[in-house]
């Protein structure tokens, strides 16, 4: 399948809201084909015919798309934000993380607040029936703390390279399958909304859907943090820049005099937030740090220009460790594996640049190329 047939597209759209482009036409096929093994169809048009006349098989594929890419402090710089924002709250925080995946972002917003000392409720919603299952299990493996953030908290547990969350998160977090563009997937004001790397999935009318969604859950001056490419105050006027650039926060866009972050109402029962300046910062990138990493960056494009592909593969693995989310290290891994002719990984990690970057250029002509070479082998 080299491109998605329209009528399967629409389906797509109609099931969840996402351009089926967003999943890459490989995706989607491999979805299909087992989908229409499972109901017996026999063709593209079948399946699509099959899945608009069935509601929870059209879900069930859907379900069948989304990929569990996550881990624990993923983005470090919104959680420094929102530890600033717990210090000054007033005692109390109502928030919404959706969609969660397998949890690992909602677990990670209830250790800052844990550790912040405030009163707290979290609705985390997910699509996925599976990812929520997952999220309430509270088990991870070691993909899920690839940040260094993530060893602060000492939330470790059990053997064999997994971890088990505290009760003491896991009770303040309510797990909930259901498709945030929903009414009725979550309700009343939140404080703060986490909705990362959801938009940029989206048809232009899902956007549209999502964006007056969260408008009307987020209470008056909530902090919104969304994708480095989910384009919410790119794309709508209605969304204003808030805080650091790298924490990517927006809030409703407002008029008048200076904006101040909103001191969120306290509760009398809610414990006296102390100040998060004990939380380490080994996590985020400022300074030195950013420093450091460009210039790791261009050694490793000098390895690889002087042909050197051994030492930048051992020297892209190990920063792409400590730098996962990196779109520019991604698409350089990817042209790497792809120089040593390992096509597997730099098909791996041409898909993850283009997932972070969804625009970039270079990263979609590489797959396409990487992708006919696997085709031509195979």
């Amino acid at each position: 399948m080299t491109e998605i047939p329209p009528d399967l597209a629409d389906a797509i759209e109609l099931g969840c809201g996402a351009r089926a482009d967003a999943f890459g036409a490989a995706g989607v096929e491999a979805a299909a084909r087992e989908a229409m093994a499972r109901l017996g169809v026999g063709s593209v048009g079948g399946l699509a015919r099959a899945l608009l006349g069935n509601p929870e098989e059209l879900r069930a594929f859907c379900e069948s798309l989304c990929v569990p890419e996550t881990w624990f402090f993923r983005q470090p710089e919104s959680f420094d934000m929102l530890a600033e924002l717990a210090a000054g709250c007033g005692g109390f925080m109502r928030v919404l993380c959706a969609p969660c995946s397998v949890g690992c972002e909602a677990y990670s917003i209830a250790a800052v607040l844990e550790r912040a000392g405030v009163d707290f409720e979290i609705d985390a919603v997910d699509f996925s029936e599976k990812f929520i299952e997952a999220a309430r299990s509270g088990e991870f493996g070691k993909g899920c703390f690839r940040s260094k953030r993530a060893a602060d908290f000492g939330y470790f547990a059990g053997g064999g390279g997994r971890a088990k969350m505290p009760e003491s998160l896991s009770k303040r977090i309510r797990f909930r399958a259901a498709d945030i563009l929903s009414e009725g997937s979550a309700e009343g004001k939140y404080d703060v909304i986490f909705c990362r790397n959801l938009a940029i999935y989206l048809s232009a009318r899902a956007k549209r859907r999502l964006f007056d969604r969260l408008l009307s859950l987020a209470a008056d001056g909530a902090v919104i943090f969304c994708g480095h490419a989910d384009g919410f105050a790119d794309s709508d006027p209605r969304f204003e820049r808030a805080g650091p650039a790298r924490a990517f926060a927006v809030r409703a866009a407002r008029t008048g005099e200076a904006r101040k972050l909103r001191k969120i109402p306290n509760r009398e029962t809610a414990a006296k937030p102390r100040g998060l300046a004990e939380m380490s910062a080994a996590g985020g990138c400022p300074g030195a740090a950013a420093e450091n990493f460009d210039s790791d960056i261009r050694s490793l494009r000098a390895l690889a220009d002087r042909g050197l592909i051994g030492a930048a593969r051992e020297k892209c693995s190990a920063l792409l460790c400590s730098h996962p989310d990196s779109p520019g290290l991604n698409l350089l891994a990817a042209q790497i594996f792809s120089a040593s002719a390992d096509l597997e990984n730099a098909e791996k990690y041409f898909r993850r640049a283009l997932y972070l970057d969804p625009g970039n250029a270079d990263a979609s002509l590489g797959l396409k190329l990487v992708r006919r070479r696997l085709a031509r082998e195979a």
